[in-house]
């Protein structure tokens, strides 16, 4: 509801500050979607709008980042990290994406989440634009294909 005078939201980030006096710390670039239930449905299916931040026209955002989370198969045997014992399976998810030189990888399965991570579809398709500061990414499913 729009109030006049009023603020129509507030964001409340995540900057740290250093335990050292004031000097450290620090912050991550965040995206701000907006959208108004304009169909009544309550059903996030309505336009939404990006609003401009400090990284918005920052020409090394991926403005058009994609990427597709593929199933794991039934008959998937885990692959250990010899490099860590914290991953139990260094490919336990795949995902491609629509990014040059980084186009396929895994999700990691690490033993302190013992748990199957969700249960998934056969793909899910995210769509996001990823900040160049961090590598955080926020994400609006775009379409869930199949089960």
């Amino acid at each position: 509801v729009n109030l006049e005078g009023e603020y129509d939201f507030r964001i409340y980030g995540n900057a740290l500050s250093s335990s050292a006096g004031g000097s450290g710390g620090g912050s991550e670039p965040g995206i701000v979607m907006v959208s108004e239930d304009v169909n009544g449905n309550g059903l996030a299916d309505d336009p939404w709008y990006e609003i401009a931040g400090s990284e918005h026209s920052n020409p090394l955002s991926f403005k058009d980042f994609r990427m597709t989370y593929h199933k794991t198969p039934a008959d998937h045997q885990p692959v250990p990290d010899g490099g860590s014992p914290a991953v139990v399976d260094k490919e336990y998810i795949m995902f491609t994406t629509n990014q040059p030189g980084f186009e396929t990888g895994y999700v990691q399965k690490n033993r302190f989440h013992a748990q199957s991570y969700g249960s998934r579809p056969r793909r899910l398709s995210l769509k996001a634009r990823v900040c160049p500061a961090t590598p955080s990414i926020k994400v609006k499913v775009e379409r869930n294909t199949g089960c």
